[in-house]
C-alpha cells in the first residue's frame, strides 16, 4: 500500500495544534490549561473521525511510522471517547510501547487497575506516583517486553522533570 500523504499532512496538522496548545498551557492557570486542551482534544476528535471515515484507519502501510505515532498521540488524548482508543488500539497497528501505553490510559478512563504502570497521579504530597496496577509483581517484566524503562527510572525522571517545570515558572518564565 502507498503512502497517503493527504493523511499524513492532516495528521501532521492535528499534532501541532495538539503539541502547541499542551506548549501554551505549560505553567499557566489551571483553568485556562484545562480550557485549552480540552477545546483542541474536542476539535481533534473530529478530524481523527473524520480521517477515519474518510481513510480508514491509519497505519504504518498507509502513513508511515512518524505519521502513525503522531496519530497515536492524539488518540492517547482522547479521554472522552474510550470507544475510539479501544477501536484504534485494535486496528491502527501501533508499536507495542504506544499499545501498553494506550491500553493503561483506557484502562485507567474505566477505573480499573492498568497493567504497564504507564499513568500517573499527583499524590497528596505533591509527588507523581503511579494509579493503581493489576499485577505489581509482573510489571517490570512487561514494561521491558514492550520496550519501557523500568518503573523506578521513569518515576525519578518524571518527578524530576516536573519539579524543573515547577522552578521555571515559579521564576516567572
Amino acid at each position: 500500500m502507498k503512502i497517503n500523504k493527504q493523511i499524513q499532512g492532516y495528521i501532521s496538522e492535528m499534532f501541532n495544534t495538539d503539541q502547541e496548545s499542551r506548549q501554551l498551557a505549560v505553567g499557566k492557570s489551571k483553568q485556562l490549561e484545562n480550557y485549552l486542551v480540552y477545546a483542541i482534544d474536542m476539535g481533534n476528535n473530529q478530524r481523527i473521525h473524520r480521517i477515519i471515515d474518510t481513510f480508514g484507519y491509519p497505519t504504518k502501510k498507509n502513513v508511515g511510522t512518524k505519521s502513525l505515532e503522531k496519530f497515536w498521540l492524539s488518540v492517547q488524548h482522547q479521554d472522552f471517547d474510550l470507544v475510539l482508543q479501544e477501536q484504534c488500539l485494535k486496528k491502527c497497528g501501533f508499536a507495542p510501547k504506544q499499545k501498553a501505553l494506550l491500553t493503561d490510559r483506557i484502562l485507567v478512563n474505566q477505573g480499573k487497575p492498568q497493567i504497564y504502570g504507564t499513568q500517573f497521579y499527583r499524590h497528596s504530597d505533591g509527588k507523581l506516583v503511579t494509579r493503581p496496577i493489576k499485577n505489581f509483581e509482573l510489571v517490570e517484566k512487561l514494561r521491558k517486553g514492550v520496550g519501557l524503562e523500568s518503573l523506578k527510572s521513569i518515576e525519578k525522571k518524571m518527578n524530576a522533570r516536573d519539579k524543573m517545570q515547577k522552578i521555571k515558572w515559579d521564576n516567572g518564565r
